[in-house]
């Protein structure tokens, strides 16, 4: 059983991302103690509930508490420390342009000494094909993201309206402008609704311009995904604004499990579909596409998945799947 997580989750964060996800799905299997000790690195101080790794050094302390998972590459450590039960690597952090120089240099170091051990003693897993290429493991080792089953019960309450749906977090290096513009002004939409988008950040300014062709233009600071369903009528679509790059291409879109479970078909750069997507849900932006003569009639006459395949796709792609696939190498 893994009694410690190093991870870089601030301790009182309430976001629901890949780890926090993973690490309650292996907790509710048994993989992971309930009790078990967390490690940080980042600003956030040592409380109850996570110990601070040294900011500019961190290390994950050694003592005799067990096993213990690595979700984050920062860690200054050896992967193939016989401490280690399970590795788990998502997202380029040698490249991520919303992480600092110094993260981004430690993150490079763990990736090339895990490349040169032969035989790892933990598990490993990845969350994209670019992740298992770039270190060079097997496709077997790819997990990917996972999506809460409960979304697929959403109900939807928007009106007729045509509508884009673009959900953050956005910021400069990831988002591409000029692709939200040109869907924008493609898709003839009757609103747009922003949402996880705040006044304070320096890409809010750029995006309200890049939406301006659009008369009604919602921005919400925080909208969770299952009260997404007041924006979801008939003819509502949605965006993942992300230029495609080796950052980008080595992530694996939650958003988009997020969109195919509440039954929303999505507007997405080719190479950034997750594999596991039904191609029917997305319209896919690539080479040589005219968008203004194609997307007004995918917006309304696309076809959209049933509540049934919406709640199989869910239970395929839950959390806990992802965790169970994890929980059943770990025991090997």
């Amino acid at each position: 059983m893994i009694n410690k997580v190093a991870w870089a989750v601030q301790p009182g964060q309430k976001s629901m991302n890949r780890s926090t996800r993973l690490v309650a799905g292996l907790q509710e299997l048994g993989a992971i103690s309930p009790d078990a000790q967390f490690v940080h690195h980042g600003r956030a101080e040592t409380t109850s509930q996570s110990t601070q790794a040294s900011p500019l050094l961190p290390r994950i302390p050694h003592d005799d508490l067990g096993t213990t998972a690595v979700m984050s590459p920062v860690f200054t450590c050896a992967p193939d420390s016989p401490q280690f039960g399970w590795i788990d690597l998502f997202d380029d952090w040698s490249i991520a342009p919303d992480i600092n120089r110094l993260y981004r240099t430690y993150s490079k170091i763990f990736y090339q000494r895990l490349k040169r051990v032969h035989k790892l003693p933990a598990t490993v897993t990845v969350n994209s094909p670019y992740m298992a290429g770039m270190l060079g493991l097997r496709q077997d080792n790819i997990v990917h993201n996972g999506v809460d089953p409960a979304l697929a019960s959403v109900q939807h309450t928007g009106d007729q309206r045509r509508r884009l749906i673009v959900l953050g977090h956005f910021f400069e290096g990831r988002t591409d402008l000029a692709l939200l513009r040109s869907v924008v002004e493609a898709g003839r939409f009757d609103q747009v609704a922003i949402c996880g988008l705040t006044p304070g950040q320096r890409i809010y300014q750029p995006m309200q311009r890049a939406v301006s062709s659009c008369a009604s233009v919602v921005v919400e600071e925080f909208v969770a995904p299952d009260h997404l369903g007041r924006y979801i009528g008939a003819n509502t679509v949605a965006l993942i604004p992300n230029a495609v790059s080796d950052y980008t291409v080595s992530q694996d879109m939650m958003k988009m499990y997020t969109f195919v479970a509440l039954g929303v078909n999505a507007i997405c750069p080719l190479h950034l579909i997750p594999r596991t997507i039904p191609l029917e849900a997305v319209y896919a932006v690539g080479p040589g596409l005219n968008m203004a003569r194609t997307l007004p009639d995918w917006i309304v006459g696309s076809s959209r998945l049933s509540i049934q395949d919406r709640m199989d796709f869910a239970r395929q792609h839950s959390w806990l799947a992802r965790a169970t696939v994890i929980a059943d190498r770990i025991a090997r």
